[in-house]
């Protein structure tokens, strides 16, 4: 609207034509699905399919407009992971611990344990003390023919839930391939501290709101890991983590693991081995000097970033299937000073090779139809073994740089042959060594 003003000069009339002052509003993108009440609910098909996931409507049930199944090949190795990714940006307004399950379908086959799971990591989420790890891809599957379910797991043959811990801001879930025939409908995250899942409430839930994101996406912070386990605020980080473990565990009763060895291999690395236990074990969680550090599915652990000639002490800890954590078990690591390899250096090496000794006194642990850890005696550190090629039925699968390997990428019902090949730091490498199971 325009207003007439008039105003005298001097034997002039000026005439003033003013406009209100008009602003455009602030557009944002209406790609970032808001948490509301701790949950987050987004239909996989509100982004565009990638490579060969296929939008279809063929199986009936869905909610949405349909759902995506993965057409394209089998991507078993987590180094293979990645192909087709999906990204889904959420907002979290009430920070916290999360877990994640999608609604999912096995569209190909006749069993509940082939095709049926997918690739899936949260880049910006954070490990939860106490919850099974995440790094990096994650293999999530469910295991129920002709129907739509809501199990999201990991770990074969244990089932652990996908747990994060969010902080207030924008964050990133991404999916990716993995097995032919396996169809996502849609996806959830909630705050399973304060409710319980409940599949069909989840089913029929509308998709979570989308708007622009007032903030930018953060960096994973470690230290709100600890936040939501502690009781009273610590004077120091290492004190924030390790009181309320000691608290939840203080009347613990699953067994502490038991610590069988220790071995120190130079200035700076280490590596410490213990038993496995009760079959309701599913992962370990591994403190230094106080520090909760990492979790891990096997049994044993390298540092190789130890101060030189430094005492460290190592705190191992059993998380069982229903998340009930043990009391620690501890043992000391006391590093070498710096260590130069002598004129003696090749004196144990392998003669046909000039090499390093071939790995010694190797064997196989079977913990499932998926995973198994291999075990051998490390050469002596003066002939300089800097890391161990490990090969399964020829195929290279990793280097270990202690003297153990976690391979949980095996195939159900198959017997494997594996193969242990020491490098030194000139870049020789020994004999293989042959483990069979």
């Amino acid at each position: 609207m325009l207003t007439t003003m008039m105003r005298a000069c001097k034997n002039r009339t000026v005439l003033f034509l003013v406009a209100p002052l008009m602003f455009a509003p602030v557009v944002q993108a209406n790609n970032v699905f808001q948490e509301s009440g701790g949950i987050v609910v987004m239909e996989v098909e509100s982004e565009a399919p990638t490579e060969q996931w296929s939008e279809e409507q063929s199986i009936g049930g869905f909610r949405g407009q349909g759902y995506y199944v993965w057409r394209g090949e089998q991507f078993f190795n987590p180094a293979s992971a990645g192909r087709g990714t999906i990204s889904y940006r959420f907002f979290i307004n009430t920070p916290g611990n999360y877990e994640m399950r999608w609604r999912s379908y096995i569209a190909h086959g006749n069993l509940g344990s082939d095709y049926n799971d997918s690739w899936a990591r949260f880049p910006t989420g954070s490990n939860i003390p106490g919850q099974h790890g995440l790094n990096g891809w994650t293999k999530v599957f469910q295991g129920h023919l002709n129907e739509w379910s809501w199990d999201a797991l990991t770990v074969d043959f244990v089932g652990e839930n996908i747990r994060q811990f969010f902080s207030a801001g924008e964050h990133v879930m991404q999916i990716s391939g993995r097995s032919f025939g396996h169809a996502i409908d849609r996806i959830a995250l909630y705050r399973y501290e304060d409710m319980n899942f409940d599949p069909a409430r989840f089913s029929d839930l509308p998709e979570s709101t989308r708007s622009g994101s007032p903030a930018p996406v953060p960096q994973p912070e470690p230290e709100p890991q600890a936040e939501p386990q502690v009781a009273e605020p610590e004077p120091s980080a290492p004190e924030v983590v390790a009181q309320p473990v000691a608290e939840e565990t203080s009347a613990s009763q699953l067994a502490s693991p038991v610590i069988t060895d220790t071995q120190v291999y130079s200035s700076t690395a280490a590596e410490i081995f213990w038993g496995r236990g009760d079959a309701s074990i599913v992962s370990y969680d591994v403190s230094l000097n106080g520090q909760l550090i990492d979790s891990t599915n096997g049994t044993s652990y390298f540092f190789d970033t130890l101060a030189p000639g430094s005492s460290n002490t190592v705190a191992i800890r059993s998380v069982a299937s229903n998340g009930e954590v043990s009391n620690e078990a501890t043992a000391t690591l006391n590093t070498l000073s710096n260590v130069f390899a002598g004129s003696d250096s090749q004196s144990a090496s392998d003669s046909a090779t000039g090499g390093p000794t071939s790995p010694q006194g190797a064997s196989v642990v079977v913990y499932s139809s998926t995973a198994a850890e291999l075990f051998w005696t490390r050469a002596a550190v003066a002939e300089g073994v800097v890391g161990t090629d490990v090969f399964r039925d020829g195929m290279f699968i990793g280097v270990s740089p202690g003297n153990s390997y976690f391979d949980n990428t095996r195939e159900p019902d198959q017997q494997y042959e594996y193969q242990l090949i020491a490098n030194d730091g000139a870049g020789q490498s020994s004999e293989a060594t042959v483990v069979t199971e």
